[in-house]
């Protein structure tokens, strides 16, 4: 209760009830990594998504496989999110999020995964819900064991 109250004085009308709702669609993308169901992904992306990365652009279901791979090689996986700004104009919302994720990557060898980045994620309205747009990696940092990753290269 004390949470909803200050969410509504630092966030005054409707935008706290969007960020409410976002905060809770970026839990249920862990929630999806942590369980291995791209169905959850599914339902809060919208089926036209693209993200833009340093390495190139990819679809939904480019991102949903990836996500798919990804989930399997990971255990342990936390993944902390805040928006760090929110902008509503009529059924749009932009969001810069701050995202830390950490895991433990399986295999024959273990390795600790951490990864800190930046996007701007544009979601849209879509009945009484909000669905992800887009998304567009700012900056990102990815490190195995502490050490850099390299880079893939761009499309």
């Amino acid at each position: 209760m004390i949470i909803a109250v200050a969410l509504v004085v630092a966030f005054p009308g409707s935008d706290a009830k969007v960020r409410a709702v976002l905060m809770r669609h970026y839990q249920q993308v862990t929630v999806a990594l942590q369980k291995r169901d791209v169905r959850i992904l599914r339902m809060i992306m919208a089926p036209d998504f693209l993200v833009a990365t340093p390495a190139g652009k990819a679809n939904r279901d480019e991102v949903i496989r990836g996500f798919d791979q990804q989930s399997k090689a990971m255990k342990d996986l936390k993944w902390d999110r805040k928006i760090m700004s929110l902008h509503v104009k009529g059924g749009t919302a932009v969001a810069v999020v701050k995202g830390h994720l950490t895991a433990k990557l399986t295999g024959p060898t273990p390795h600790t995964f951490q990864l800190d980045a930046t996007t701007t994620d544009t979601w849209k309205k879509a009945g009484s819900d909000w669905k992800l747009k887009s998304s567009s990696v700012s900056s990102s940092t990815a490190l195995v064991d502490g050490k850099p990753m390299r880079r893939p290269r761009p499309k």
